[in-house]
């Protein structure tokens, strides 16, 4: 395929979804702007159309992220997971019939990439927009009344159809359509998660759903079973955490190689990745006051190793959720780690005791 089919391509993909008269205003736009020419700013054209209705519900957001798979250190198993469910999005996939991946459900507790993941699904060789979802908001729109509550998740899901091919981002799902509810809000929890069930179940369109928890146990399983996947994120193990440190690192313009990574990686076992990145950047304030005071700008290992010393772990308050998380039915997100004993990708449902 050349530039110009592939570019045309591109344009029928990004326009499924859009009403007529919505197509047709935006293709004329891009006729006047660009004097016929199909190129990638016309493909921004149709997003910035797209990013109009989703802002006609205020339950939705249209995130622009340029974040990629290539921008998470560790997580193995789930970027490989997600790499190759983007496949099905494709037109080849659609030649061979094959059916379309409806999303993940990415636990771990905070600080450990869920977010980061969810970001980088809608990015990489084959980029969509990116919805998040804010089911709180959704219910406190409604007042807590099931029927506007219940006419606002309809509105939401036709003008996310109309958004696709995308991804819908539902962040700290548990919050929102856990355990509780019911009697509490009048039914209209149950009702909602009812509808977003249904539509899970039965939607033809090509959306693709990830869902980040931080108390996946707080989930009822009837939810959890509409995912193709479940992952559980734990801290990152030596090879992930050198990955992120080198990572980091690198996004401040400093070499990974002067740095004694070895020292590094043992003092940071137990903290997760957003600690590390903390560390990092606390590391390159203090180079910064020090230049202020006179001397050269440089970041030292001692600088990072302090920083971790005055960090503590949210894995450490939060140790027997974390005990829970790694006997639960889930696929590990990373590679088999000896710290933790963790099971690889393909043995890990295998090896489990406690189902959802």
């Amino acid at each position: 395929m050349n530039n110009g089919q592939a570019d045309r391509q591109a344009l029928a993909n990004a326009l499924r979804g859009l009403e007529l008269e919505d197509m047709m205003a935006v293709l004329h736009q891009s006729l006047v702007r660009f004097r016929g020419e199909i190129n990638a700013e016309t493909i921004n054209l149709v997003l910035d159309e797209k990013q109009r209705i989703v802002k006609r519900t205020e339950a939705l957001q249209f995130v622009r992220t340029g974040e990629t798979m290539a921008d998470i250190g560790g997580l193995a198993n789930l970027k490989r997971y997600l790499d190759e469910i983007q496949l099905t999005f494709t037109d080849k996939a659609r030649e061979r019939r094959v059916d379309v991946a409806r999303g993940v459900l990415i636990a771990g507790i905070p600080g450990t990439g869920k977010s980061l993941a969810a970001k980088a699904c809608a990015g990489g060789r084959h980029p969509r927009p990116l919805l998040r979802m804010s089911i709180s908001e959704l219910m406190a729109q409604g007042g807590g009344i099931v029927g506007q509550a219940q006419g606002r998740i309809h509105l939401a899901i036709k003008v996310i159809e109309a958004t696709a091919p995308c991804v819908l981002w539902i962040d700290e799902i548990e919050k929102s359509l856990g355990g509780g509810g019911g009697e509490m809000d009048g039914g209209t929890r149950s009702d909602i998660m009812a509808d977003l069930l249904t539509w899970m179940q039965e939607s033809t369109a090509p959306v693709f759903i990830v869902a980040t928890a931080n108390d996946a146990a707080a989930l009822r399983p009837e939810l959890v079973r509409r995912f193709d996947e479940t992952f559980f994120v734990d801290v990152p193990g030596p090879t992930a955490r050198r990955e992120i440190f080198s990572l980091h690192l690198g996004k401040r313009a400093l070499a990974p190689a002067d740095f004694d990574l070895a020292r590094l990686v043992e003092a940071a076992q137990g903290y997760t990745g957003a600690e590390i990145e903390k560390a990092v950047i606390r590391a390159t304030r203090k180079a910064l006051v020090r230049e202020e005071a006179g001397a050269d700008y440089r970041v030292t290992t001692e600088d990072v190793l302090a920083s971790l010393g005055e960090i503590t772990p949210v894995a450490e308050s939060m140790a027997d959720r974390l005990a829970l998380y790694r006997r639960f039915d889930a696929r590990p997100a990373d590679s088999n780690d000896p710290e933790t004993g963790q099971p690889g990708y393909e043995t890990a449902v295998e090896n489990q005791d406690v189902r959802w």
